[in-house]
Formats: structure tokens, C-alpha cells, sequence
């Protein structure tokens, strides 16, 4: 061990920070306590009615319109006040807030224009119209012999095909001997 001679470390206490307080747009900072009391110094730095001559006290300032870097803090409601309280707060949204608005609104947006799409598909496509005449189908004959059967002359026997089974609400080509089926015109 050693046998240096330590010096005594002065001990300084610390300065506190007071403690923050929610204030109006009235409040007039004081003096920190133990101050000196120099009312020139307070004067220039706060300008009051005692400051400036003949002048009368300010009215209330309104608060400003666009949104302040720090956040606002709504005055304590009154009874009956708290849905002005709350209204008075704007909304501030993170960056995830923001993220899922945005992917909000294009799912919407999204669904709005499909929605359109197949309203307007429905509307424009082409309907098969009955004709009026119908068939009974007989044992052992397929809907494409009905279907060229029905075809005029020309005419694509596959297009008919499909406006049969449109017509008839057929899934595939099967059907049943007995079954009736309108033609397309």
C-alpha cells in the first residue's frame, strides 16, 4: 500500500432543476428563489404594464394556428368542458401511424375501383338472349350434337356450346337424357 497523503475533495451539492409546471398563456415567470431582487433586470427581461407607461393590459393571446414543434397540453377540463378539452389536442401520428393510414386508404381506394370494375364488367358483357325455342334432350346425345344442331350455318359450334350452357346454368357439357334446354338466338 501506499503512503500518499489524499486530498480532501471539496463536496459541492448539486443544483436541483425545479420542477415544470403546466402554465397559460397569462403566466409571468418569477425569480428563482435566492436571487438577487433587481426589478431593472426583471423589467427588461419580462415588459409589463409596470415596464411601460401608460399601457394597458394585453388580451389574451389566441393560440396559433399551425401546429407547434412541441407538443400542445389541453388546459384542465371543467366539468361539462371535456369535449372541448379533448378537441383542442391535435392528432399527431407516428411514422407507423402514418404507414397504416396510407395503407388504409389504398385498401379502400383499392376495393372502390374493383367494386367499379365489376359492376361495369357485369353491365357490358354480352348477354345470351333466349330464343324462345327449346329442345328435350334425348338418350345418348351430347350438347355439343344440340349445340351444332342449333348453329347456323357458319357459326362457330364451340360460341354456341358456351351460350347453351350460359342460357341453362350448365357447369360442364354433360347432360341428361329428358333434360330441356333453351337455345340462344
Amino acid at each position: 500500500m501506499s503512503a500518499l497523503p489524499l486530498e480532501a475533495v471539496p463536496v459541492v451539492p448539486r443544483r436541483t432543476r425545479p420542477r415544470l409546471q403546466v402554465v397559460g398563456p397569462e403566466f409571468v415567470p418569477q425569480p428563482p428563489l435566492g436571487a438577487p431582487e433587481d426589478r431593472s433586470a426583471r423589467t427588461a427581461l419580462v415588459p409589463g404594464p409596470a415596464a411601460v407607461p401608460h399601457a394597458r393590459p394585453a388580451a389574451p393571446v389566441a393560440a396559433p394556428s399551425r401546429p407547434s414543434a412541441r407538443p400542445s397540453v389541453a388546459a384542465p377540463a371543467v366539468r361539462g368542458d371535456s369535449l372541448r378539452a379533448t378537441a383542442a389536442a391535435p392528432l399527431r401520428l407516428t411514422a407507423r401511424g402514418v404507414l397504416a393510414l396510407r395503407a388504409l386508404v389504398l385498401g379502400i381506394a383499392l376495393l372502390v375501383v374493383v367494386g367499379l370494375g365489376a359492376g361495369i364488367g357485369a353491365i357490358a358483357a354480352p348477354s345470351v338472349e333466349a330464343s324462345g325455342a327449346t329442345v328435350v334432350v334425348a338418350p345418348g346425345e351430347s350438347l355439343w350434337a344440340v349445340a351444332s344442331a342449333a348453329a347456323a350455318p357458319g357459326e362457330d359450334v364451340r360460341d354456341v356450346v358456351a351460350q347453351i350452357a350460359e342460357l341453362n346454368g350448365l357447369r360442364g357439357e354433360s347432360v341428361a337424357a329428358g333434360q330441356t334446354l333453351q337455345l340462344p338466338r
